[in-house]
């Protein structure tokens, strides 16, 4: 009995950093593009110059960091459902997926998923750096990738041997 629980535990937090990821690059997608921030140095130089540059806010440190606050609260909406036919474990957003209440069966959580919150944000306290650090250099890596550094390689929540994860 433990050991399935223990089980449905890491698959639960492999399903949530997945999502957490997820959220986060929807969220650097869905900013505008075109607002920028001012960086660098407000020290003024001896020549009476700042080192300063403009820079995209979508991806940048401030923003992922804005992100990283709020991105927990995002997963209120979620549930933990099983696929009717297969009984594998999935997260669904209640407000978003209905057409998939059909196929897949609500898990009776004694939580209320909250423990699907307590996950994400362990999950960013434990990597925050590495989360920042991935995301800032992500260039052009797919969200599989940037999915596989943060969650298997770093937080190793999803190292289960199943082709899926």
């Amino acid at each position: 009995m433990y050991l399935q629980l223990s089980l449905q535990q890491s698959v639960l937090k492999c399903l949530v950093c997945k999502q957490v990821v997820n959220e986060i690059n929807s969220a650097v997608a869905n900013e505008d593009p075109k607002k920028t921030i001012q960086v660098g140095s407000f020290r003024i130089q001896p020549d009476g110059t700042q080192k300063q540059s403009q820079i995209k806010y979508a991806g940048s440190e401030l923003h992922l960091n804005e992100v990283l606050e709020t991105v927990c609260n995002s997963l209120e909406d979620f549930a933990q459902a099983k696929a009717k036919d297969s009984g594998e474990l999935t997260l669904l957003n209640l407000s978003k997926d209905v057409e998939k209440l059909s196929t897949h069966e609500l898990v009776q959580d004694p939580d209320l998923n909250r423990s699907l919150k307590y996950y994400c944000e362990s999950f960013i306290e434990d990597y925050e750096e590495d989360i920042l650090k991935i995301l800032k250099s992500t260039g052009e890596m797919t969200i599989e990738d940037i999915t596989r550094k943060l969650c298997s390689d770093s937080a190793g929540y999803c190292n289960v041997a199943r082709s899926e994860l």
